[in-house]
């Protein structure tokens, strides 16, 4: 049984034919709508002489992913601790420098060293959360200087790649100030807020 289907963005439209499968199902094949650029469609179905449905259902076409148009942000892009987990985030962004609101890019993302080619390099893992946003997870292997490049189709995103220098954990406990009184009858040492407490 064949049907007609429209998409119509409210002032323009474009029809399609259409083959009834079952009652909650119609396979077509979408008409181009790049002349009208990437806009949000309402769909609707008729069969054969009848009207149109009324019922609203929603088709988006949206431009390609654009590797220079994509940035990059959070923590690991500025420091990290080497063995310890750090995250940055991925905003894909179309050609026109829109947002992406869906997933499914394919970002490459991988941690190298800088002068140290005895240092293994480290595949990092992308997290697709299927709205335009990627967590990307980093664990450094060693202390020094590192560069995270970030790829889409072998092209680098803007920035990438991102140098980054590599810590050990260890030189983020430091200890400062005038000792307690009577140290040997301390029970208990804590942090708060990132200061030693004594008890």
């Amino acid at each position: 049984c064949t049907m007609q289907v429209k998409f119509s963005d409210g002032s323009d439209e474009e029809m399609t034919s259409g083959t009834y499968v079952s009652a909650t199902e119609i396979i077509c094949t979408t008409p181009s709508f790049e002349s009208y650029g990437a806009v949000r469609l309402l769909v609707k179905v008729a069969l054969g002489s009848e009207v149109f449905t009324v019922r609203n259902i929603w088709y988006s076409y949206y431009d390609d992913t654009k590797a220079s148009n994509c940035i990059a942000f959070g923590p690991a892009l500025q420091r990290l601790e080497c063995g310890r987990l750090s995250r940055f985030v991925i905003q894909a962004k179309d050609t026109t420098a829109t947002s992406r609101k869906s997933g499914t890019d394919q970002f490459v993302c991988q941690l190298s060293p800088l002068e140290t080619p005895k240092v293994v390099s480290s595949e990092c893992t992308v997290i697709d959360h299927d709205n335009g946003l990627y967590t990307v997870n980093v664990i450094a292997p060693a202390t020094g200087a590192f560069k995270i490049s970030v790829k889409l189709s072998e092209h680098h995103i803007r920035g990438s790649p991102f140098d980054v220098n590599v810590q050990s954990a260890l030189e983020q406990v430091r200890l400062s100030g005038t000792p307690p009184e009577n140290l040997d009858k301390i029970q208990t040492i804590r942090t708060v807020d990132g200061l030693l407490c004594f008890k």
